[in-house]
């Protein structure tokens, strides 16, 4: 749930918000009392000088459109502009949302939401950096609590802002540390019957990955929430949730099913194997998702090797 940040390593990411405390305030402040279509007008002027100045970021997007997408120059010219003025819009929605004002969100799939929901039993939302997966959290209520694996380094205005409005739908967020006990703390969770919402598309902390196929081409995931997903035991549900912007101010959450209980071929795997198997079957999802909405990934570093 990062909306800008730094990139530390291949891969890796330290998500903070870009900007200073004050005009962070001072943003919030303004969008009390101005249109959202009024900032996204102003904020379309600057952002010529911000693909400049974030040069490896820029290219890296380029790569994406050119050689996953498989877009002509031309086209991922235009595809580019419109991706870097998409990630403007979700830093400002965010920050909207901070404020006060309301959106309007449907949920594609949210049976698979409410029948593991009915179920009673712990598990697993596997979210990503395309479109504005905090929106989902707004939206999405689950009657156990929901904990949020989230960077701990975000400034106060955000991390106040996120949790005031998170905590009034049973969200807890669990700050990412330099060790493992922010791992423990959501095994226990899971094993409490609580949800766990954990990003999958990118490395925090561990180096270790797996690799699997992204729109064709081998990309690393993070072991960790696979890995953890198949530590609780071999029927832990598990789902993928996408938030895309479809129009101002609306937004459409898909729900896909990961894991697959009844599948035969799953009984023989070991748990690392079987989250080896799950971690392809997210890619597949990203991968549709990225066909459907090819302007809203906001991975900005070179994601496949």
């Amino acid at each position: 749930m990062s909306s800008g940040g730094q990139q530390v390593a291949t891969g890796q990411w330290r998500g903070t918000t870009d900007g200073t405390p004050w005009m962070h305030r001072a943003l919030i402040r303004i969008l009390r009392f101005t249109p959202l279509w009024f900032i996204y007008f102003l904020m379309a002027f600057s952002l010529p000088v911000y693909m400049i100045v974030r040069p490896k970021a820029t290219l890296a997007i380029w790569h994406y459109f050119r050689r996953r997408q498989g877009f002509g120059v031309f086209k991922t010219f235009c595809h580019l502009w419109r991706n870097h003025f998409g990630f403007g819009q979700v830093v400002v929605d965010r920050f909207a949302a901070y404020a006060g004002k309301k959106f309007s969100i449907e949920v594609v799939g949210h049976n698979h939401y409410r029948e593991i929901e009915a179920s009673g039993r712990g598990f697993m939302m596997l979210s990503s950096h395309i479109g504005n997966h905090e929106m989902a959290g707004y939206d999405l209520r689950a009657k156990a609590r929901l904990n949020v694996l989230a960077y701990g380094g975000e400034v106060e205005e955000v991390r106040s802002g996120r949790a005031r409005l998170l905590a009034e739908n049973n969200i807890r967020m669990v700050p990412i540390t330099d060790g493992i006990s922010h791992i423990f703390v959501l095994k226990e969770a899971l094993e409490n019957g609580e949800v766990v919402d954990i990003h999958g598309d990118r490395l925090f902390g561990s180096p270790k990955a797996f690799s699997c196929s992204v729109l064709g081409a081998p990309a690393d995931l993070p072991q960790g929430p696979f890995v953890l997903a198949s530590s609780i035991n071999d029927e832990l549900p598990v789902i993928a949730v996408f938030c895309v912007k479809v129009g101002y101010r609306r937004f459409k959450i898909y729900i896909e099913r990961l894991d697959v209980i009844a599948d035969p071929d799953q009984q023989s795997l070991s748990a690392r194997e079987r989250a080896q198997v799950l971690a392809q079957r997210y890619a597949d999802a990203v991968s549709g998702i990225l066909l459907r909405y090819p302007d809203q990934w906001y991975n900005f570093f070179e994601f496949w090797k």
